[in-house]
């Protein structure tokens, strides 16, 4: 690899490269530009992405932190901390926990936020934080107050400061638990981003549990109305009839009034979770064999932090034929499809190219000698 840097002319510790996945985004850091590619098990026809930046130091981690834009915690200013404690005192003092669900947010400081780069409706970029790989999560939370930004909010305990994994896309993903485990345990890496949540409330969640957006689809409208954030656990496995029961007594809306459904981003379309597995065909199913229960979290609906559910009014649960989806997931399939068809017109100009190349190679005759393996007389 540093040869390739001095092919174009790239001396120093200024560059480094990164590995790639499927659709060309960035995918892992390659640390040791002295490695032969064989070591690092790079392939014919990869892609790799040259970055600008220096490597951080052996056994470091450099990571990239945002900023959740939707940060309830309490800011410096007196007044503001004032409310919030109050609050928190009666909420306390009336025998309840704060609502996981709230969807009112506490005045907070928007002036800094305002200025920071922007690359996300949700979350912003706080900047590069550099830590080890045997660092606890816990370690790098109290790492991360130390950041400028965050000198703005009153956080009591690591506990209302809640870090997750970010997408390629910055979207939420799988929210990082158990405060004594390493990054190294966490499969922390330096190619990760992370995104971090001031709460108003502790939040220390299970391996069980799964942090979920749910929005309530607007009645003869192809939209949605503000989303709401739940803690889904349940002591046995994830079913469908254990989301339901959950939201119904989350949301208070009966058990049979509506249907449920998850949102796959990539694909821009909608899974209605049903209570049953789809209908199989007889072929290779055992004859008496017990239906399996579903669980969320496997085939197909893969159920896991940061995932949208869609809820559709019904006036019974047989009424299934809700549309969940959006004008947005029209326009995200079109540029599927577009993205689709100009591979496909690659191909077809590959494939034209490797005809022409082959009718203008001239014919060479083949000799075959076969010898006469007949008994002499």
């Amino acid at each position: 690899m540093s040869l390739a840097m001095k092919r174009f002319d790239l001396a120093g510790d200024k560059w480094h490269f990164c590995r790639t996945n499927w659709c060309g985004e960035e995918a892992g850091l390659l640390e040791d530009k002295e490695t032969s590619l064989e070591t690092e098990k790079l392939k014919e026809g990869e892609t790799l992405l040259l970055l600008e930046g220096s490597l951080p130091p052996k056994g470091f981690l450099r990571l990239a932190v945002y900023l959740d834009k939707k940060s309830t915690g309490p800011t410096n200013s007196s007044k503001n901390s004032l409310e919030w404690l109050q609050g928190l005192i009666e909420t306390f003092a009336a025998g309840v926990g704060i609502s996981r669900s709230e969807t009112e947010t506490k005045p907070r400081s928007t002036s800094s936020l305002d200025s920071l780069e922007t690359n996300s409706p949700r979350y912003c970029f706080l900047g590069d934080v550099e830590i080890s790989k045997q660092a606890t999560l816990s370690d790098l939370k109290a790492h991360l107050l130390t950041l400028p930004l965050l000198d703005n909010y009153v956080v009591p305990t690591l506990n209302f400061l809640r870090l997750c994994r970010l997408e390629s896309d910055l979207e939420p993903g799988r929210v990082l638990r158990r405060m004594d485990l390493s990054l190294s345990r966490l499969k922390i890496s330096t190619s990760a981003k992370i995104g971090c949540t001031v709460l108003n409330y502790e939040e220390s969640l299970s391996q069980s549990a799964s942090l979920l957006t749910v929005r309530l689809r607007l009645a003869d409208k192809r939209d949605y109305g503000p989303p709401i954030e739940v803690v889904f656990d349940t002591p046995g496995s994830p079913t469908p009839a254990a989301l339901r029961k959950f939201l119904s007594e989350t949301l208070e809306l009966p058990a049979d009034g509506f249907v449920m459904a998850k949102h796959f981003p990539n694909k821009y379309e909608w899974a209605v979770i049903r209570a049953s597995p789809p209908t199989q065909t007889t072929k290779g199913k055992k004859k008496g064999g017990q239906q399996k229960a579903i669980n969320l979290r496997q085939k197909p609906y893969f159920l896991k932090d940061g995932d949208l559910i869609g809820i559709g009014l019904c006036d019974r649960l047989s009424d299934k034929n809700i549309d969940f989806s959006t004008a947005a997931d029209d326009a995200g399939k079109a540029k599927l499809r577009a993205v689709e068809e100009e591979k496909r017109q690659r191909r077809r100009q590959r494939g034209e190219m490797g005809q022409k190349t082959n009718r203008s190679r001239p014919e060479v005759g083949i000799k075959i000698f076969v010898p006469d393996y007949g008994d002499p007389k």
